[in-house]
């Protein structure tokens, strides 16, 4: 019953390709111009919650800072890293409703990646919130598990339920845990 525009207008997406902009910061994390009196608290916020406001603030304009060299030379250039966490940063200024974030944490350290998960599951308070993702530890304290198989949910339920099962998710995850023991 929902139109396209209060689909989009009520969900916010952050893929894996996602595109930083030759635009402010501002701009980068509301993917808009400044149109609301709290815009910037927003902003500053969101850029707390991913651990970048502390770099933010140390650019010449903070927030007012434009990202990029593509159009001015005095164009700031983020890590990789940094880039995610600019693109994290999108969805929890984002007003919609559901968040749908595919590999969110993947360029990110491990320690980088459980602070902004933990924010992340949070946020389940104020949205629902769909996370794809191969990395297992990214999805632990999650309400609901999905696991696809060609395109097919084989298998579903908390991470307990699913290591239980001994299933597709027991595999894959004792694989991962492994590679972090070595």
């Amino acid at each position: 019953d929902l139109s396209a525009y209060d689909v989009r207008d009520k969900s916010s997406i952050i893929l894996q390709n996602f595109q930083i902009y030759s635009a402010t910061v501002l701009e980068n994390v509301l993917m808009r111009e400044k149109r609301y009196n709290d815009d910037e608290e927003v902003v500053i916020n969101a850029l707390k919650k991913v651990g970048l406001y502390e770099k933010i603030m140390t650019f010449p304009n903070g927030i007012n800072t434009i990202l990029t060299k593509e159009f001015s030379n005095e164009g700031i250039e983020l890590s990789g890293g940094e880039r995610q966490k600019l693109a994290v940063a999108r969805v929890f200024a984002s007003r919609s409703q559901i968040a749908i974030l595919d590999e969110p944490t993947s360029a990110l350290d491990p320690y980088s990646e459980k602070e902004i998960n933990d924010d992340i599951i949070k946020m389940v308070d104020t949205k629902t919130v769909i996370i794809i993702s191969h990395r297992l530890s990214t999805i632990v304290n999650v309400d609901r598990i999905y696991v696809m198989k060609d395109g097919k949910i084989e298998e579903y339920g908390t991470h307990d339920e699913l290591m239980k099962q001994n299933g597709i998710y027991y595999e894959m995850f004792t694989a991962q845990a492994e590679l972090y023991k070595e």
